[in-house]
C-alpha cells in the first residue's frame, strides 16, 4: 500500500469518534408474537413459513416489536445468556480504543477476542446486536492491514463480507487505498465458486436462519453460499434456540445436523397448544394459558393460527387478539398452497389484512384466499363476487351441457322414422 495511504490513515485513526451500540427497543412499541401450529405433519412446513412472514409483516411496520414465538416457551433461565456477548462488546470496545490510539498489536488481539465472543453466541446476533459483531471484523481487518498483515486483513474483511455482501467501508474514515483493497475481496467474493449448507434437524420442521436470514424450514439446504464461514440458527417452539458455526467450501457441500433440546415441559406445552388450536374459533376469545403466557412477555396483541391439510392446499384460520383482554379483533381463514407461485404475497397480504383491517389488500395480492370470511370486531363481513352471471364459468359450463342435450334429443327425434309426428318436438329451459 502506498505510503500517503498509511498517513492518511494515520490522520483519520486519531479522530474517529468510536462506540459501540446496544440500542434497546422502543418502549413504545407494541409487542407482538405470531404462533401458527400445524394439525398434522403435512402441514409443519407451512407453518414455518407462515410464522415467520406473519411476524416479518409486523416487524417491517413503524410502532411494532415482534417477540419470537420460542421465547413464549422459554423459562427465565432458559434464553441463551448474554454473558459472551457482553464479555465481546467489551473487548470490541478495548479494540476500538487500541486502534484510535495506534496500539495496533493490542488491537488485533482485542477484536479477534470480540469476534470468537460473538460467534459462540449466534443466536442473539440479531438486529442492533449483529452491527456489533459487523464492527469487529471491519476494524479487525483494517488493525492487521496497518500493522502490515495485508492478507489477514482481506481475510478478514472477506468474513465480513461472507456474512453480509452489502457491507461497506466508510470513506470519510478509512483511506482510498483500503477502501480499494475491500472492494477487491468484495468482487473476489462475488466471483468466487460458491457452495451449499444442508440443515437437519431432530425434530424437524425448525426455522432456519443462515447469516442472520431466514432460508426455510428444515430439513433444508442453502444453495449457492460464498465459501467461508457462516453463523447458523435454529428456532423451534418448545425447543432452546440452537446456534452455530458451519464452514462451506467452494463447490461442497457441508452438511450440519443439529439435535434441539426440549425444554423441562415441551411435551406438554405442545399438547396444550395442539388442543388449544385445534378448537380455535374466530367467535372465542384467546385461551387464558396462552393469555396469561403473553401477558407475561409483556404483549400488546397476539396471533394464533391452525394450519391442516386439505387436499392440494393447507387449509388456516388465524386470529389477531388484543391483549390482555383477549378479544379477537380480526381474523381470516382460507386455503394457501406453498408450492404455488405468489405464496408469500397472498401470506403477506393476510397479515397486513389482519393489522390494517383494509379489504382492499387482499385483493391487491391478485389472490384472496378460498373461503375467506373477513371478520372485524363486532361485525362480519363477506365477500361478495360480484362478476355477472353470464361471465362465470359455471352458467357457460351449463349452458354447454344443455346445448349438447339438444343436440341428442333432435337427432333422436329426428330420425326416428316418417312415422313420428316432427311437429311436436317442444324444447324447453
Amino acid at each position: 500500500m502506498p505510503s500517503c495511504g498509511l498517513k492518511a490513515v494515520v490522520l483519520t485513526v486519531v479522530f474517529i469518534p468510536v462506540a459501540v451500540a446496544t440500542a434497546e427497543p422502543d418502549g413504545s412499541a407494541t409487542r407482538i408474537s405470531v404462533l401458527i401450529a400445524a394439525q398434522d405433519v403435512f402441514s409443519r412446513r407451512t407453518a414455518g413459513y407462515m410464522e415467520h412472514l406473519g411476524a416479518q409483516r409486523f416487524d417491517r411496520e413503524p410502532g411494532w416489536q415482534v417477540v419470537d414465538t420460542e421465547r413464549l416457551f422459554l423459562q427465565e433461565d432458559s434464553i441463551p445468556p448474554l454473558d459472551s456477548f457482553n464479555a465481546a462488546v467489551r473487548d470490541l470496545s478495548a479494540g476500538l480504543r487500541q486502534y484510535e490510539n495506534l496500539e495496533l498489536e493490542q488491537a488485533v488481539a482485542s477484536l479477534r477476542r470480540a469476534v470468537d465472543g460473538f460467534e459462540k453466541t449466534p443466536q442473539v446476533l440479531f438486529k442492533s446486536r449483529v452491527k456489533s459483531y459487523l464492527k469487529a471484523f471491519t476494524f479487525l481487518g483494517a488493525s492487521l492491514i496497518l500493522h502490515g498483515d495485508i492478507q489477514g486483513g482481506q481475510e478478514a474483511f472477506r468474513s465480513l463480507l461472507v456474512y453480509d455482501r452489502r457491507a461497506q467501508l466508510d470513506k470519510s474514515l478509512f483511506p482510498p487505498g483500503m477502501v480499494g483493497t475491500f472492494e477487491a475481496v468484495r468482487r473476489d467474493v462475488l466471483d468466487a465458486p460458491r457452495g451449499s449448507l444442508s440443515v437437519f434437524t431432530t425434530p424437524s420442521h425448525g426455522k432456519v436462519y443462515v447469516d442472520g436470514v431466514f432460508r426455510g424450514v428444515s430439513p433444508y439446504t442453502v444453495e449457492k453460499l460464498p465459501a467461508g464461514r457462516h453463523l447458523v440458527v435454529v428456532r423451534k417452539a418448545g425447543y432452546l434456540i440452537w446456534g452455530g458455526t458451519a464452514r462451506v467450501e467452494a463447490g461442497e457441500e457441508q452438511k450440519t445436523r443439529v439435535r434441539l433440546v426440549e425444554l423441562h415441559d415441551t411435551e406438554q406445552v405442545l399438547e396444550n397448544l395442539n388442543a388449544v388450536s385445534a378448537e380455535l374459533d374466530e367467535d372465542d376469545d384467546l385461551p387464558d394459558e396462552l393469555r396469561k403466557r403473553a401477558a407475561s412477555r409483556k404483549l400488546g396483541r397476539f396471533v394464533l393460527g391452525r394450519l391442516q391439510q386439505r387436499g392440494q392446499g393447507v387449509y388456516y384460520l388465524v386470529c389477531f387478539y388484543d391483549l390482555p383482554s383477549g378479544e379477537v379483533i380480526r381474523s381470516h381463514e382460507g386455503v394457501v398452497n406453498q408450492e404455488e407461485r405468489g405464496f408469500a404475497n397472498t401470506v403477506d397480504a393476510i397479515f397486513s389484512f389482519l393489522l390494517t383491517g383494509r379489504e382492499e389488500v387482499l385483493k391487491s395480492a391478485g389472490t384472496i384466499a378460498v373461503g375467506g370470511t373477513l371478520r372485524l370486531k363486532d361485525e362480519e363481513l363477506f365477500q361478495e363476487d360480484e362478476t355477472p352471471i353470464y361471465q362465470r364459468w359455471y352458467f357457460w359450463t351449463a349452458c354447454g351441457v344443455g346445448a349438447a342435450s339438444v343436440a341428442v334429443l333432435l337427432t333422436l327425434l329426428l330420425s326416428g322414422g316418417e312415422e313420428q309426428p316432427k311437429s311436436q318436438i317442444l324444447l324447453e329451459f
